[in-house]
């Protein structure tokens, strides 16, 4: 298997490209390290402006995936979203965010603090949608996850915190 340092420098395609090959061939096209490696390529590809390509290797992703919840599935749909804020289309990141964060409820536990990430995630589209009420919870909620797990001096929490005290700072009434 390859290992990478750096799975989104551009140089990174054709390695990413050939570890899909190699799982594809070692093991069956739906098993879950398959989409693995198809979320890595297309994560690298979208951040080198490559979205149709990210987009069909998402999507093939999720099709193999079915309806189990998993961790990959919400890699995906976290990946999605990304893709499509990158492409200025909140709305559709608002779906897939909402679906990645169900997917780690699922997979993970209600109280997971990867779910505490994609709950910062949701806020801040949430923010830019401008349901600022939702989004504030969504913040909060994120930075009760991540403490309970992490405690406060772990820096996710502490970006959360921070990002939370500049959103209230920002949208004081």
């Amino acid at each position: 298997w390859l290992v990478l340092h750096d799975l989104d420098a551009p140089e990174a395609v054709d390695q990413l490209r050939e570890a899909l090959a190699l799982r594809q061939r070692w093991l069956s096209d739906d098993d879950r390290l398959v989409q693995v490696s198809r979320n890595n390529l297309a994560r690298n590809l979208a951040r080198h402006g490559r979205f149709s390509e990210a987009k069909a290797l998402y999507e093939r992703a999720l099709e193999a995936l079915g309806s189990d919840p998993c961790e990959v599935g919400m890699a995906v749909h976290n990946n999605l979203a990304s893709l499509a804020m990158a492409q200025e289309r909140p709305e559709v990141a608002l779906v897939e965010l909402k679906n990645a964060e169900r997917l780690a409820e699922l997979s993970l536990g209600e109280h997971h603090p990867r779910r505490g990430e994609l709950l910062q995630n949701l806020a801040f589209v949430t923010e830019q949608l401008g349901d600022l009420q939702t989004a504030e919870a969504h913040y909060r909620m994120a930075l009760a996850l991540m403490q309970a797990a992490w405690g406060l001096e772990d820096p996710r929490t502490r970006e959360c915190q921070q990002t939370l005290a500049a959103f209230l700072a920002d949208h004081q009434r």
